[in-house]
């Protein structure tokens, strides 16, 4: 008769085996002098009555078909996070991208302004008469450099609105060292 830990003992083993990925397809089972029952994957070496049992394999113990078999089919749910996780990260990427651009467009736009604003100081600093000319480009007019031949009407700023434009043009030149422009 055997004994009920014999049984608790080849049950768990029994389902270890069926649980645990089979190193080999077939599982013999078989019970030894003492009456213990044993379940291995060789039969039993003293000519022992053994039984072959059909154990079902894991998918982890099945041979490969090739090595470019196809895998196996996701769950629903984990291709739905898939394609989620795929968009949110082309989203960021694009985001990124756009800030990047953005940046540099900024960047380019303030480099214009800060050189702007030193030329146009520049020209305001000079002891000689400022004008705007036909096209609204500040300019200097001196009476020792040659004569200007410009098409359209010009106009000469008036000391005030001179003294206003250096401000101006100081405070930003200020802003662009503090940017590091």
């Amino acid at each position: 008769m055997i004994s009920t830990n014999s049984c608790a003992l080849a049950l768990v083993l029994l389902a270890g085996l069926l649980v645990a990925p089979a190193a080999a397809a077939e599982v013999y089972k078989w019970t030894d002098e003492n009456g213990v029952v044993h379940y291995t994957d060789r039969p039993p070496e003293r000519g022992l009555k053994s039984a072959a049992l059909d154990v079902p394999t894991t998918p982890e113990s099945q041979p490969a078909e090739s090595p470019a078999s196809e895998p196996q089919p996701a769950t629903p749910w984990y291709e739905q996070w898939l394609a989620e996780q795929r968009e949110r990260k082309l989203q960021e990427k694009q985001a990124r991208e756009t800030a990047s651009a953005e940046k540099g467009a900024e960047q380019a736009l303030m480099l214009e302004e800060c050189a702007q604003a030193r030329q146009r100081l520049k020209v305001l600093e000079t002891p000689c008469r400022v004008f705007f000319d036909g096209r609204g480009i500040l300019r200097s007019w001196c009476r020792y450099q040659s004569t200007y031949a410009f098409s359209g009407d010009f106009r000469f700023l008036e000391d005030d609105e001179r003294a206003g434009m250096i401000r101006h043009y100081r405070a930003k030149i200020d802003e662009c060292e503090a940017a590091g422009y």
